[in-house]
């Protein structure tokens, strides 16, 4: 009994730290762009993410960065012209 009760709790554990990372990779994947994007890296991108909340928040934060690298090469256009 106890052998099937400790093999049993070693599963268990195992299925959580694998579920446990398959959450937090992309939050940390998101985190670290963030973090690039901060520091003024406008290339900074993270793979397209699954439809659950991380991934659209991922989704989101490819949109965001598009939109800053774009206004930032407009300026940049435009600081060139004067």
């Amino acid at each position: 009994f106890l052998v099937a009760a400790a093999a049993l709790w070693v599963a268990a554990f195992g299925a959580l730290v694998f579920f446990a990372h398959r959450v937090s990779q992309p939050i940390q994947q998101l985190t670290a762009a963030l973090r690039r994007l901060g520091a003024g890296d406008t290339s900074a991108r993270v793979p397209a993410g699954a439809s659950d909340e991380v991934g659209q928040a991922m989704a989101s934060f490819n949109e965001m960065a598009e939109e800053l690298a774009r206004g930032r090469e407009r300026l940049l256009f435009f600081a060139r012209l004067e």
